[in-house]
């Protein structure tokens, strides 16, 4: 998990590749930077996600929390406070504190074995 993180230059609608499908299926994330900011790449039950690495509650990064299973669906739990995030949209649905913003999400794109996003992200 303690790996460069991949940093994305501007360019023009393309697609841009951030990962090999079975790097991620193994159970490995990856962290991304896009337009400034740090994502975590990771896969839940044969689906991936790419959200926000920073929990806004307090800062701390998210790529070491443990994806659990809620009745609304997987959640990417905060390892400092326990703050859940929906993988589907990252939104806040438990905070122990106080509520803070949900994670951003960005879309991926499968490209044979690879994984990415179209950028410009829209």
């Amino acid at each position: 998990m303690n790996q460069s993180p991949t940093t994305i230059d501007d360019s023009a609608n393309e697609f841009i590749v951030l990962a090999k499908i079975k790097d991620i299926a193994s159970g490995n994330r990856k962290i991304v930077q896009l337009e400034g900011e740090d994502y975590v790449l990771l896969a839940f039950e044969g689906e991936y996600y790419l959200l926000s690495n920073i929990c806004p509650h307090a800062g701390y990064p998210l790529e070491a929390g443990s994806v659990i299973k809620t009745q609304i669906g997987p959640a990417l739990r905060c390892p400092m406070h326990g703050y859940l995030f929906q993988l589907d949209d990252g939104a806040l649905t438990y905070f122990t504190e106080g509520r803070c913003a949900g994670l951003r999400r960005i879309p991926l794109t499968q490209q044979g074995d690879d994984l990415g996003i179209i950028y410009p992200i829209k």
